[in-house]
């Protein structure tokens, strides 16, 4: 769904090299998640504890999270 809607790779699984778990993209924050939502330029989850998230797509490409050095 999301790549029907020009969402990359970078966007949803990219992270911040120099930053911890939760600094990245969509699946670096999910933290559980199980209901997602995607427009053409925002992704909105929410937690269990019903808190909700949103994520607005980067304008910059992020390394893979299974590319990203250590």
């Amino acid at each position: 769904m999301a790549a029907a809607i020009s969402w990359t790779a970078s966007d949803l699984f990219g992270i911040r090299p120099h930053f911890g778990p939760g600094e990245g993209t969509v699946a670096d924050r999910l933290d559980g998640a199980r209901r997602l939502a995607f427009t053409s330029g925002v992704a909105h989850w929410q937690g269990d504890d019903g808190e909700g998230w949103l994520w607005r797509r980067t304008l910059e490409p992020m390394p893979l999270i299974w590319e990203a050095p250590l």
